[in-house]
């Protein structure tokens, strides 16, 4: 949990700075593997100019045949840490959605409505950056961006 929100916490401080322009999505992936479960993880931050306005960070965990036994487990484990860091923050959204094979969640961050005591608690404060800063910070993490 901590390695998915050290990457959007990357996202926000490399990307909050004021300004005007065009939007642009930056659309990054990464997969990991450990045994029996495969995670797909797709980071997407808009910009407007040099603004992060909003990001979703969608975790789809796929559990291989042995393991779907033990998918109500997983996902309630990922519910108490995403619960415990994101709980009912202001402009921060986490939804979850369960199949037979896995299960997704989906962590919305809309910046407009994010508080300042949250951006405090979260480490999203504001510094310079821009688009292709962003990108090549995310890269490092091992995700691969379009």
């Amino acid at each position: 949990m901590k390695k998915y929100f050290t990457v959007a916490a990357l996202v926000v401080l490399l990307g909050l700075t004021t300004g005007c322009g065009k939007t642009k999505v930056l659309k990054c992936s990464m997969t990991t593997d450990t045994t029996g479960v495969s995670v797909v993880q797709s980071l997407n931050a808009t910009f407007k100019g040099k603004e992060v306005t909003d990001m979703d960070l969608i975790l789809d965990y796929k559990v291989e045949k042995n393991y779907t036994s033990y998918i109500n487990q997983m996902m309630s484990g990922a519910k108490g840490q995403f619960d415990s860091t994101f709980g009912n923050k202001k402009g921060i959204v986490v939804k979850s959605d369960k199949s037979s094979s896995g299960f997704t969640y989906k962590i919305s961050i809309d910046f407009s409505k994010v508080d300042d005591a949250t951006k405090k608690e979260l480490n999203l404060g504001d510094t310079t950056g821009d688009y292709n800063a962003t990108k090549k910070e995310i890269e490092k993490q091992g995700y691969t961006c379009k």
